[in-house]
């Protein structure tokens, strides 16, 4: 299926957005102990978190919608869904709200989860990202 200009420029749009807050949310999870110590004071480190881990639902709910429409490589799909799952499930089930509960092991497991999700996320929107220029040309 082709893309019309218009269409082409919507989609891909949508992926630089993912890959800006896949990123965003890679590097506030990979400099969380820095950060964490920057905003002790003011509590705003969980809510930043948060804020990102959560606004990865949309930007990929949406990615996989026009991927699946449009290409449906598979890869792209499974990047995107696992990446959004690793990130989500992380952040609910060992997330930063309820810091004073975890261990060493699962704010190291939390990062790992996170970074894995935000590299799967981040790879998603490119490959998309390509596959949409070649199906617009």
């Amino acid at each position: 299926m082709k893309f019309e200009k218009i269409e082409h420029h919507k989609y891909h749009g949508i992926d630089k957005t993912g890959i800006t807050i896949s990123t965003l949310c890679l590097i506030e999870c990979t400099l969380r102990p820095v950060i964490l110590t920057a905003l002790a004071i003011s509590g705003a480190g969980g809510f930043l978190h948060d804020l990102l881990a959560f606004l990865v639902v949309p930007v990929s709910a949406y990615t996989i919608r026009k991927a699946w429409r449009s290409h449906r490589d598979s890869l792209v799909i499974a990047l995107l869904s696992i990446g959004t799952l690793l990130i989500v499930l992380s952040t609910i089930l060992l997330g930063h709200s309820h810091e004073h509960d975890h261990t060493g092991f699962e704010l190291n497991l939390h990062l790992l989860l996170v970074v894995a999700g935000g590299i799967s996320l981040i790879t998603a929107h490119i490959l998309n990202a390509k596959y949409c220029n070649s199906c617009a040309t």
